[in-house]
């Protein structure tokens, strides 16, 4: 049977685990995002909500995990260096932090990725919006209730 302290220790590794899981998936999600039509962007977005939601669980369970450990420990926040002092070998742990933090930073760069691409649609339909009005604009010139008055304008200097 494991310590109390290995226990928590045990926990929060698992925890860590969980955490890379879902934020790979929301990786991939965050991909398909940049690529998608409205229809398909509705969609993914709920799905990267339900991940949301299931990652603030996850961090409760971890903030209460690593809490308790630091309680045990006599620790007022646990560090990887208080970790390694009290058990020896954490590399599994220090590797599962490596890896999210590395998928954390695609993740943050894919949406900065998505968000320029996205105010780029938005400049676009702005103009094809302009470029309508425009054209509906020199139409109703033609078409208008002026059809068949003749108007001239003398501009003199």
């Amino acid at each position: 049977m494991l310590s109390p302290a290995k226990e928590l220790l045990r926990r929060i590794l698992v925890g860590y685990r969980g955490q890379y899981e879902l934020y790979g998936r929301l990786f991939k999600l965050t991909q398909a995002r940049g690529d998608a039509d409205l229809d398909e962007l509705g969609e993914l977005i709920k799905e990267t909500q339900d991940i949301m939601a299931k990652l603030d669980v996850l961090q409760a369970h971890l903030d209460d995990s690593k809490k308790a450990l630091g309680e045990l420990l006599g620790l007022g926040e646990v560090t990887l260096r208080d970790l390694e002092e009290t058990f020896g070998d954490v590399r599994e742990l220090e590797d599962i932090l490596r890896k999210l933090t590395s998928l954390l930073e695609d993740i943050k760069r894919l949406e900065e990725e998505n968000q320029a691409r996205c105010q780029r649609r938005i400049a676009q339909v702005k103009q094809d919006l302009l470029d309508l009005h425009k054209g509906q604009a020199a139409t109703s010139a033609y078409t208008g209730d002026h059809i068949g008055e003749a108007r001239f304008i003398d501009r003199k200097s």
